[in-house]
């Protein structure tokens, strides 16, 4: 009985190894942008060792792998501008490579959740936080959920801080805060309340829940005279994964 199960042991881990031999050897795989990681490792130059091998050469020239990393139907409305890109980006006399650990770049999340009985929809961007032993993290910095809104009391608008505040110490202060008059009363006219720590609290309190991520692309303003966003493509074919589906000369 033992050796039974020893066999089809055997016979499952080699079954599973044959897979992974297969995956490797699949063309639609190795081309694949899997992890951004990888679109960095590409833009810079230096692919996988898979993907070197597969290109029947030691290393494809950097703007062959440049172009690779952008979306084809992209490339099939704006050559011009992907050539004129690859060009600029693989100049010898000053190439422009992807920094991780540069400041000038971000995610943007689509993402849905519920909320007070209703689904409800956010924008959600972070950035890298690079600390100086180029350690870091990623940080949200922004968030944008119109359901998420302040809840004051109607505005009076005979309610306000009078020119002579001052004059009396600020005492009047007092009823906005006893009393809980809006606080939108005291506050400048063009005042925007801040969204994303609303959202935050939120979160905190327990009252956004079902949260689910539908989409992410990168913003990436670091390559000096352009800017392009970065797409996960799901497809089975080797023009997928992180791709660049959007360029624009500054």
């Amino acid at each position: 009985m033992r050796i039974l199960i020893l066999i089809i042991l055997i016979n499952s881990s080699y079954s599973v190894l044959l897979a992974q031999m297969a995956k490797y050897a699949d063309p639609t795989f190795v081309y694949s942008v899997k992890q951004f990681d990888e679109f960095i490792d590409r833009f810079n130059g230096t692919p996988s060792k898979d993907l070197a091998n597969k290109v029947n050469e030691n290393y494809p020239d950097r703007g062959k792998l440049i172009y690779s990393l952008f979306d084809d139907a992209y490339v099939s409305k704006n050559n011009t501008l992907v050539n004129e890109f690859i060009r600029d980006v693989t100049k010898v006399s000053n190439p422009k490579f992807f920094e991780y650990y540069e400041a000038s770049w971000y995610a943007e999340l689509k993402a849905s959740y519920n909320y007070k009985g209703k689904k409800c929809t956010a924008v959600i961007r972070l950035k890298p936080e690079v600390y100086e032993n180029l350690s870091s993290k990623w940080v949200v910095y922004q968030i944008e959920a119109e359901d998420i809104k302040p809840v004051f009391k109607e505005n009076n608008s005979a309610t306000f801080l009078s020119p002579a505040s001052n004059e009396t110490g600020f005492i009047n202060l007092y009823a906005f805060i006893e009393e809980g008059i809006d606080p939108e009363a005291i506050l400048p006219t063009n005042y925007n309340i801040d969204i994303t720590s609303l959202f935050l609290k939120e979160i905190a309190d327990g009252a956004i829940t079902n949260f689910k991520i539908h989409e992410n692309k990168y913003h990436v303003y670091q390559i000096d005279g352009w800017y392009f966003t970065v797409k996960d493509f799901i497809r089975n074919t080797s023009n997928s994964g992180w791709l660049i589906n959007n360029i624009q000369k500054l």
